[in-house]
């Protein structure tokens, strides 16, 4: 009850204790030295603006917000402006540190500098005139939060440009190296007389351009001039939409495609062109959906970790060459060839044309639902291996030269029985006619001499 009564005389004092404190947090900062100055000068009004200390130090006060430029025009000096809490030392030539050029918050040092923006930096022979901008060298940062360093021209916000005369135009872009150009907001543009002028685009190396949104160049002499293109080597140019032009004289044309190497070229969409590098050889033109490769000393493919398997196109080759290595097999077994023959004979062969190719292109050979039926051969009944059908022809033609030397043995025989026959008839023909009718005569007379001899039995 006591303290209750207490809180209720102490009530008023408790109402008016936020606006003490607000009194208290609107008084002027007391500095506390670090240690005791030797000289201290006040203003008319006896507050300390200037102070010295034995080691040298000099401590410059006042109130932001107060008072006026100390002093305008051209000359060499070292400024404390309070009022813009700005400062700077240095050569001026005429207006750069007059009131209206200096910033608040900003800092300005060497000469003919400007740090015009609130917040801004500038070092050197530069100009930062918006907020947040940092300008070093000669370099000149326009745009809020802008950076530029050596000869340097950041012109859009918080751009970064720094070098030998590159250029930061676009919004949050980036230029550096000697004689770039970022021009657009996000672009990139890195190293010799690159220019990255799309958004998002990037740019790299010696005279590359990215022309185009999210588009990338890099290399000599590159050149993506389409949205998503992507060109990165020696004079790789990717004109088609999100196309990519990799190596030396590489043109992706074609929009989604790709080209890959040494003198490739795609001209259709989604065409994908792949060469060796060889300058003497014709440029290899891959068209709409079409897969090129160029590769002068064979290509090899492979299905295995251990490659053990796959295929080969040999150098100059016009033929794939499957691996048959023996000591990569297993489970060998012997096939009848009659069985075999016997197999492909009752296997329909029509004529037909893939649904994919027009009517007039034909083609002729087995179902591969019919051979794997007839063979059981290969991982599939939708596809026919060559190994499998090449297998099956070989075996066949085995059986068939069977056949062959079966018959021409046969053939041999009936050849010399019928020599000897026409043998006979020729000896036979050249008898006298008195003669061959005796010959005839004992011939018809030893048969029925023969047919009338009694029987043994009996």
């Amino acid at each position: 009850m006591k303290a209750l009564t207490i809180y209720h005389k102490l009530r008023p004092l408790f109402a008016l204790l936020p606006l003490l404190l607000c009194g208290i947090l609107l008084l002027p900062a007391r500095q506390i030295f670090a240690q005791t100055p030797i000289t201290q000068i006040e203003n008319t009004a006896g507050d300390t603006v200037l102070v010295s200390f034995d080691d040298g130090g000099l401590l410059g006060l006042g109130v932001f917000g107060t008072g006026t430029n100390p002093v305008s025009g051209a000359g060499t000096r070292m400024m404390w402006y309070p009022a813009k809490a700005a400062f700077r030392a240095g050569r001026v030539y005429m207006n750069e540190w007059d009131n209206t050029n200096i910033g608040d918050y900003s800092a300005a040092f060497g000469s003919g500098v400007t740090a015009s923006g609130d917040y801004s930096f500038a070092t050197g022979f530069s100009d930062a005139t918006a907020i947040g901008a940092s300008a070093l060298g000669n370099s000149k940062a326009t745009q809020r939060y802008a950076s530029s360093f050596g000869t340097g021209k950041a012109n859009g916000e918080y751009a970064t440009a720094f070098g030998f005369g590159s250029i930061a135009s676009g919004d949050y872009s980036v230029a550096g190296g000697e004689v770039t150009e970022a021009t657009a907001r996000s672009a990139t543009a890195f190293g010799l007389s690159t220019k990255a002028l799309g958004y998002s685009s990037i740019a790299m190396g010696e005279n590359a351009e990215a022309t185009y949104s999210r588009s990338a160049a890099i290399g000599w002499g590159t050149k993506a001039s389409n949205s998503g293109a992507v060109a990165i080597g020696n004079g790789a140019i990717a004109s088609g939409q999100d196309a990519i032009a990799l190596g030396n004289q590489a043109w992706a044309d074609g929009g989604e495609s790709i080209a890959i190497g040494t003198l490739v070229k795609t001209e259709g969409i989604g065409g994908f062109a792949f060469g060796d590098r060889d300058f003497t050889a014709d440029t290899l033109r891959a068209g709409q959906f079409e897969f090129a490769v160029r590769a002068s000393g064979g290509i090899n493919f492979y299905t295995s970790p251990d490659l053990s398997s796959g295929v080969t196109l040999g150098m100059g080759s016009g033929s794939w060459s499957t691996l048959s290595d023996s000591t990569k097999k297993e489970h060998f077994r012997s096939i009848d060839g009659e069985t075999v023959l016997t197999q492909i004979a009752q296997m329909p062969v029509p004529s037909w044309n893939y649904k994919t190719q027009p009517d007039s292109i034909r083609h002729m050979g087995p179902m591969a639902q019919d051979f794997y039926t007839a063979f059981g051969l290969g991982s599939s009944n939708k596809r026919i291996s060559t190994v499998d059908i090449d297998g099956v022809n070989m075996r066949a033609i085995q059986a068939l030269e069977t056949r062959t030397r079966m018959l021409q043995q046969k053939n041999e025989a009936l050849e010399t029985r019928v020599a000897k026959l026409e043998q006979q008839n020729q000896q036979t023909a050249s008898l006298p006619w008195s003669a061959t009718v005796a010959l005839l005569t004992l011939l018809i007379g030893g048969g029925i001499a023969l047919k009338n001899k009694p029987s043994s039995k009996g």
